[in-house]
């Protein structure tokens, strides 16, 4: 226990350390980041749409059902997947609010 305090104390002062170098990188880095990452994301959006666009193209009325099938074996484990990120979030939140009342 107390090997993992001193573990927790060491990584929260070197997060710390991380904050105060990014809080002088400049602004024009910030927004420069923001927009990277936002045209990363509609480049994604754009070439999913356009494969979705060419099986549909090319099977017709079977890629329809394809996707259908597809969309609904991986829905419910998405579903999953959502339901243990808020569980471990919970568990993380206890966790610190332990550590903060010692």
């Amino acid at each position: 226990q107390e090997f993992e305090l001193s573990d927790l104390l060491q990584a929260t002062a070197k997060v710390s350390d991380l904050s105060v170098y990014l809080s002088t990188m400049p602004t024009f880095f910030w927004i420069f980041v923001i927009v990277l990452v936002y045209n990363i994301v509609n480049i994604a959006a754009a070439l999913m749409q356009i494969w979705v666009d060419a099986v549909i193209y090319h099977l017709g009325i079977i890629a329809y059902i394809m996707l259908l099938a597809v969309v609904c074996k991986t829905w419910p484990m998405f579903i999953w997947y959502l339901r243990e990120t808020f569980a471990h979030a919970r568990e993380v939140m206890a966790f610190h609010s332990r550590i903060v009342q010692f």
